[in-house]
């Protein structure tokens, strides 16, 4: 019994919700509303679009940028570390060649110790 008068009531209520949709005023609007409505969807779709193209651009340079980054400090390192083998071994060359031009007996190493001193 309880059931039948929930069931009637649901019924009923839908009843309501079916026919206030079917006496739906018309909204009276601006005769350039269609042509707004229409200019911001547009404009919603362009920023949408320029938005995709960004994250597409911006996906493919952030990794592009860093593989460089990487290379470039690959070649930075290996023409540093050339260059400080060539420094050391034109030191040592000028030191032998100004030892053997003044006749100094001393090694190398205390010419280079007082080298590194100064």
């Amino acid at each position: 019994m309880k059931m039948k008068k929930k069931d009637q009531h649901i019924e009923q209520e839908i009843e309501k919700t079916l026919d206030s949709l079917n006496k739906t005023e018309k909204i009276e609007c601006s005769p350039f509303f269609y042509t707004r409505l229409m200019g911001n969807i547009e404009t919603l779709e362009k920023k949408q679009k320029h938005k995709v193209f960004e994250s597409d651009l911006i996906s493919i340079l952030k990794p592009t940028l860093l593989i460089f980054i990487i290379i470039l400090n690959i070649v930075t390192g290996i023409y540093l570390l050339n260059y400080t083998i060539e420094q050391s071994r034109d030191r040592s060359q000028y030191i032998k060649s100004l030892s053997e031009e003044f006749s100094i007996q001393q090694s190398n190493y205390t010419l280079t110790n007082l080298n590194n001193d100064q």
